[in-house]
């Protein structure tokens, strides 16, 4: 004899009757459905993380050719900024050059004045003496005061500027 086994469905009070074999393959139906769905949302969970993980690491290499980019054109900026230092920097050192130029020529103006004037005032001396001497004065000494006196004034103007 099979043995049978009753189940309720529904709560409908109806009974049937299903052998033990029957229910064993149906069971084994159930557990190879529930197999195949697991097995399906496995593949789909996997596919998912591989989809994110290839979003991620392609993410992360547009960030990094993002600040390569940026870290490239901030390279850019400086190099022309340090080119712009630069040619001032040139442009500086030959006004400075220029400037010393200029103050080395009005030394040199001012020497050959103090010069003149020594010997202007030399020669002034000796016409004093010769003058007090003699108590004559000529055109050529008037003359040679006037010098002195023009030398004297731009040796004072010179001076001032320094």
């Amino acid at each position: 004899m099979e043995e049978s086994v009753i189940v309720s469905e529904n709560c409908n009070y109806e009974w049937q009757v299903f052998d033990k074999s029957s229910i064993l393959e149906h069971i084994k139906e159930e557990q190879a459905r529930r197999d195949e769905t697991v097995e399906k949302w496995k593949q789909l969970y996997f596919a998912i993380k591989v989809e994110l993980d290839d979003l991620i690491q392609r993410t992360h290499q547009e960030e990094r050719l993002c600040w390569k980019s940026k870290e490239e054109e901030i390279l850019l900026e400086l190099k022309v900024e340090q080119r712009a230092k630069e040619e001032q920097i040139e442009f500086l050192q030959a006004k400075l050059d220029s400037m010393k130029q200029q103050e080395c020529k009005r030394e040199r103006e001012i020497d050959i004045l103090r010069q003149s004037l020594r010997i202007m005032s030399h020669r002034k001396k000796a016409l004093h003496r010769g003058h007090d001497r003699h108590h004559q004065s000529s055109p050529a000494s008037s003359w040679k005061l006037k010098k002195v006196g023009k030398v004297n004034k731009k040796l004072k103007k010179f001076e001032k500027s320094d």
